[in-house]
């Protein structure tokens, strides 16, 4: 069977399936399947100082099926290994520092295990870090250096720690694994850092001709605006808006496009991105500014960094009781929506976007507090159009999938059932649909 018919045979089942949210790539019926995730490590995403690495890093990390054990691919640019002071698997959210899982240096030393700036290895349960007792107590009156957390909570939140490759896959899925690069120049927090996620579609196998970095590859989120969205009483508005946040894979910046239709642009008074559910009238973590000069025929086009999310050092003063006030916005998002800590990088933000809490709401003179429109973001689904099945012959009309380069494809494809025993099918024919 080569590739493109397991390909389409793999989604159409997993779509039959509903559309799990993760991708396998595997022979038929499930021997020897694994379970993929993917990061894009830069320095955009670490928690420390802004730093100026030039370093980029793609990794890969493979589940067997039994879950006996997992296969991580890394590649590197950019990076002198001979400054590499440590290289792990970390359990957390980003904007979390979270404890090391598995350490890299396990496998040797870096000079030694990374080749042309590839690293390859099998990680089982052996790999995972267990931490029988805390750390010794530093001394009282001398200088010390905090040592790197260790260890993974189970199902993170709850008691006992991860010790099997089922915990760190399970911690996968949630999307609590990330990879952390430290080098002699960036110690602690470290130099670029990548969150790994769920691959929802076909993608090669990484190899040093095909990796690419996420810089001009993008995660895209969709929102569609409306009045019926907001929560105050209804305004009998008619306009409506449309908008996407597309986010470098590399986390190290998003690019916003908001359309706004039947509306006067000039009565706009705000425009944020704010973090919740829909009913939730959440904090702002994107403040747009001075919107109105911003808007070209209806259409406000922003790129953003981690400089423009917003971050609150302090609460603000409580008003004076004995005269007329307003309430002001709430500012600053929860780290990963429920957890200790504010999302302060854009890889943050996109994980709020992950879980579909992340929202446009655009504010007018008439509707100046709850908004004239909002619309939550979205990832748009692959799309699958229904297959016809007939005389041994499945006619799939189009579905996407990622070619080798990263970019969505939309394909048409005619399969032929090869053994009336079994759901094997050889491709007949496939085009790319334009």
């Amino acid at each position: 069977m080569n590739r493109m018919t397991r390909l389409i045979f793999l989604l159409l089942t997993g779509l039959t399936a509903g559309l799990h949210s993760f991708y396998a790539q595997a022979t038929v019926f499930g021997v020897n399947t694994v379970t993929e995730y993917e990061a894009f490590l830069s320095p955009a995403q670490e928690l420390g100082e802004a730093n100026n690495s030039q370093a980029q890093g793609y990794g890969r990390l493979s589940f067997a099926d039994d879950l006996s054990n997992a296969k991580l691919e890394i590649f590197l640019k950019n990076v002198d290994m001979n400054q590499v002071t440590a290289f792990h698997i970390h359990c957390g959210s980003p904007n979390v520092l979270g404890p090391i899982v598995t350490n890299l240096a396990d496998f040797g030393a870096f000079t030694d295990t990374f080749v042309d700036g590839h690293f390859s290895a099998t990680i089982t349960n052996s790999n995972i870090v267990f931490v029988t007792m805390p750390p010794p107590t530093p001394p009282i009156g001398q200088s010390f250096t905090l040592p790197l957390p260790e260890g993974c909570p189970n199902d993170y939140g709850q008691l006992g720690q991860v010790y099997t490759v089922a915990g760190l896959a399970w911690l996968a899925e949630k999307g609590l694994l990330y990879f952390n690069l430290h080098t002699a120049e960036h110690a602690f927090y470290g130099e670029i850092r990548g969150q790994l996620y769920p691959l929802t579609q076909y993608k090669a196998t990484p190899t040093a001709e095909n990796v690419t970095y996420g810089t001009d590859s993008y995660n895209e989120y969709t929102a569609n605006l409306s009045p019926e969205q907001e929560l105050g009483e209804a305004s009998g508005s008619v306009a409506s808006g449309t908008g996407t946040l597309r986010f470098k894979q590399d986390m190290s910046s998003a690019q916003v496009e908001l359309t706004i239709r039947d509306f006067d642009t000039s009565q706009i008074t705000a425009i944020h991105l704010h973090c919740g559910t829909p009913n939730v009238l959440g904090p702002y973590i994107i403040h747009f500014g001075d919107v109105a000069s911003k808007f070209v025929d209806g259409k406000l086009s922003v790129t953003l960094t981690n400089d423009d999310i917003v971050f609150v050092k302090q609460a603000p003063p409580p008003p004076d009781l004995a005269a007329s006030f307003t309430l002001p916005l709430p500012e600053g998002c929860p780290n990963d929506y429920g957890q200790v800590g504010q999302v302060y990088t854009i890889a943050g933000l996109e994980a709020l976007a992950r879980k579909n809490a992340l929202y446009f709401n655009v504010h007018s003179v008439e509707n100046a507090f709850y908004g004239e429109i909002r619309g939550v973001l979205k990832a748009p689904l692959p799309r699958v159009d229904r297959a016809s099945y007939e005389n041994a012959q499945l006619t799939v009309p189009a579905i996407d999938v990622l070619d080798s380069d990263g970019k969505t494809a939309t394909y048409k494809a005619d399969l032929i059932r090869t053994d009336s025993m079994s759901w094997l099918f050889e491709l007949k024919t496939i085009e790319e649909v334009k």
